[in-house]
């Protein structure tokens, strides 16, 4: 194999590393959606909180800065309601992260 077949190997490679990955992003923000909508309806406001948590890590890792703030705000908001501490410095731990 040439060193040009090489270099095309390893982008081809690249660029199906990446496109898993967003596929596998796109996988969890659905999880993430689908358990909120279900948990919300049932009032189980502690895993509502977790969900936006984790969309709220998620969007910032994958550079959706609004969707990420809007997120971890939603969480911070309830597990301080909730009185939820631990999980409460959790999300202001990533919102500060996100800056």
């Amino acid at each position: 194999m040439t060193t040009t077949d090489q270099e095309k190997a390893k982008r081809q490679n690249r660029g199906t590393s990446e496109s898993h990955f967003f596929g596998l992003n796109q996988g969890r923000a659905g999880a993430h959606g689908h358990a909120l909508a279900q948990q919300r309806s049932s009032g189980m406001r502690p895993l509502v909180a977790h969900c936006r948590l984790g969309l709220g890590k998620l969007h910032r890792r994958t550079g959706k800065r609004e969707q990420a703030q809007e997120h971890l705000t939603t969480a911070t908001t309830m597990y301080r309601e909730m009185g939820m501490t631990y999980w409460l410095e959790q999300a202001e731990t990533e919102m500060r992260e996100r800056s």
